[in-house]
């Protein structure tokens, strides 16, 4: 068995995002000698964009024409990243675009299914369709069987009602 090292470079240009956990993001590049503008490294500019809120981005200086960074980034957003280089006017020039990534949810969705709707350009989680608001306790399943605890909420008679399906749910699931 050879026990050579890992080369340092493997010669291709690259740009690789992972979701390390809910509030932080792990990206590593490689920019090919081939590819690499006639700047310095230390121009090199690493562009996270949260596409969710359509803020400001997060510009952070980098070294290297390989490398990486862990970014501290919010829960449940939709992040753009690029790999740049800053001129000397102050421009960013893009050399390297990275995949789209989304920070988890930092809490369990829970055994609801999720339901989205898409408005104005973007989608959106909304309730299910099935939850109707009621003044009653909470009934469920096919028997009509009152849950133990009519009101979840500890509020009052308000809660939500879930009407039953006309079929039977799959074992096991």
């Amino acid at each position: 068995m050879s026990t050579s090292p890992l080369p340092k470079e493997y010669g291709t240009s690259r740009l690789v995002g992972l979701v390390r956990d809910p509030r932080t993001l792990f990206y590593y590049w490689e920019v090919a000698p081939s590819e690499r503008p006639g700047t310095a490294d230390d121009a090199l500019v690493f562009r996270l964009t949260d596409t969710s809120t359509e803020g400001p981005s997060l510009d952070i200086p980098v070294r290297g024409w390989t490398g990486s960074v862990y970014v501290p980034v919010e829960p449940n957003r939709l992040f753009d990243s690029a790999l740049a280089v800053r001129g000397a006017d102050g421009s960013l020039v893009e050399i390297l675009r990275g995949p789209r990534l989304r920070s988890p949810r930092e809490t369990p969705a829970g055994n609801e299914p999720a339901f989205f709707e898409r408005r104005e350009g973007r989608w959106i989680e909304v309730p299910s369709p099935w939850a109707v608001l009621s003044e009653e306790p909470v009934w469920e399943g096919a028997q009509g069987s009152p849950r133990a605890g009519s009101y979840p909420s500890g509020d009052g008679p308000r809660s939500l009602r879930v009407p039953t399906y006309p079929y039977a749910p799959l074992a096991g699931r």
